[in-house]
Formats: structure tokens, sequence, C-alpha cells
């Protein structure tokens, strides 16, 4: 009982937490996952990368969840505040709907430069459309990324489990093999996100489908899914349900007759994330809750 109870109880104070914002870089877990990926990148990224690249996982992995896992022991005073204050930190729900919303201006320039915060294509060759359309693929994909995959991995793995999705996650972010210096080292970070993010990603798709429903949605998703081993579930959900075109230049383009994104359909997708969110976090509790009155 105890044990659903304190996961439930952990993951409400952690999502208020997270309304209050990040706390400083200096004693910012992510930070410190970022800044010891770096060191490790600069000293192993040569020779047989594969295998450093797995090196570098399993370092990052040890250094990480192992003191999460003998915080996870910890049962004293303020054990599940301890536990909160970590665990907002390893997701972003108030902070990627913010920064999805800070897009939807009218100044070209400047939403120019506030989406070339949010993804790696240059957004200086990119006209209004597909800025929004870059936009709206950020809060989609994200919403896995960001919330459904942290809070899925705490609520079955506490703790650890969280920690250890962010580790891969930020290794995947900063040396998934989408860069060709990358292409060898960060081969196993990137598939391990990959799978880690599986089941998460299906999860959220199926999220924006209930949480904006339009009748063919899915038909886009059945259709669009394939694009990429999991952000496709979410970016296709997003663009079925906005019934708009979203496209990346070279790679896919999803709903091609229908316009692009405006930035009320950005604005859209912001409130998509919250409700999305919601309904996911209203269920786990529901389900740890079930679970600690059933055990």
């Amino acid at each position: 009982m105890d044990f659903f109870l304190e996961r439930a109880i952990v993951i409400i104070l952690a999502l208020a937490i997270d309304m209050v914002g990040e706390p400083p870089a200096k004693i910012h877990p992510v930070i410190w996952m970022g800044s010891t990926i770096n060191w490790l990148e600069s000293k192993l990224n040569k020779g047989k990368k594969k295998a450093k690249g797995i090196l570098t996982l399993l370092t990052i992995v040890f250094l990480f969840v192992g003191p999460a896992i003998l915080i996870e022991t910890y049962s004293g005073p303020f054990s599940y505040i301890i536990t909160a204050l970590i665990a907002s930190t390893m997701f972003s729900l108030k902070n990627l709907s913010d920064m999805v919303k800070k897009t939807a201006v009218d100044d070209l320039q400047n939403k120019r430069e506030v989406v070339q915060g949010l993804v790696s294509r240059d957004t200086n060759k990119l006209n209004e459309g597909q800025l929004n359309s870059a936009a709206v693929e950020t809060g989609a994909e994200n919403i896995t990324d960001s919330v459904v995959s942290p809070l899925f991995y705490y609520a079955l793995l506490g703790l650890p489990g969280i920690v250890l999705f962010r580790v891969v996650n930020t290794l995947d972010a900063m040396i998934g093999y989408r860069k060709p210096k990358y292409k060898e080292f960060g081969w196993f970070s990137a598939r391990t996100d990959d799978l880690l993010n599986y089941i998460p990603s299906r999860i959220s798709g199926i999220l924006i489908l209930l949480t904006g429903w339009r009748k063919g949605a899915y038909k886009v998703v059945k259709k669009n899914k394939h694009i990429k081993l999991n952000p496709g579930w979410t970016i296709s959900a997003i663009s079925g349900v906005l019934d708009r075109k979203l496209e990346k230049k070279g790679y896919y383009s999803i709903n091609p007759e229908k316009q692009p994104p405006t930035n009320e359909d950005v604005t859209k997708t912001v409130k998509i994330i919250w409700k999305a969110s919601g309904l996911f976090t209203a269920i786990l509790i529901t389900i740890l809750l079930v679970g600690a009155i059933l055990v």
C-alpha cells in the first residue's frame, strides 16, 4: 500500500513543484548530466567509438541512477519532498508549454529566433507556416520526452526509473547519432532512448487523439506513424487533430493537401500539451491509488 501511495503523492508534489519553475543551473541534476556527458565525450569519442559510447552510457547511469537508488531507500522525515524535488527536475511540463507558446508571435524574425531554440533545422530558411510546423511538431514530440515517459518510468520504477530515463534521453539529445561525429559513439544511446520511448510515445499519440478529438484524425496517424519510430505517433496525431500540414523539408510531409499551421494552431497545441499531460497524470494517479487500496 505504502509503495503505491508514495508514488502517487510524489507525482502530485513533483507536478506542483514544476509549476513553480526550474531550479538554478548550478543545482540542476540535468545540467550536471550534460556537463558530465560533455566531459566523457571529449575524452572517449575516438578509437573504438561504439564500445566507448556504450561505456559512456553505463558510466552516466552509474553516476546518477546509483544515488537515486540510495535516495529511494531513505524513509526519514521529508522523504516525499526530497524525492519530489528531484523527480520534478526530470520532467518539464510548464517549461515545454512555455517554450512552444513563445513561438506564437507575428514578428517573423522573432519567431525564427525562438523556434531555433527548439529545433536543429535552420530556421532562417523557413517561412511562417514551416516555423509554426516546427513548433507544433516539437510540442507534440516532447509530450513524450518531457512528460509521459518520465512519469511512466517513475510510476513503474520509482526515482531510479525517472532518473534512468532522463539520463538516456539527455545522452540521446547530446550525442544521438544524427550528426556524423556521433554516428558510432552515440548509436547505443540513441537506440536505448528509442527502446525506452517505444511504449510512452504510443501512449502520447493516443492521448493527443483523445484530448483534441477530430473525426478522421486517427487515419492520419495510421498513414504517417512510420515517419519516425517513436515521434511519428505524436507528430501525425497532432497533424490529424489540427487538420494541418506538418513537414520537415526533405524528410516528411504529413497531410500535404492541408494548409500549414497558424499561430492559433500553435496555441491549440499548447492546450493539447496540458490536456494530454493532465489526462495521463490522472490515469497514473488512479492506477496507483487503486493499487494502494487493493494491495
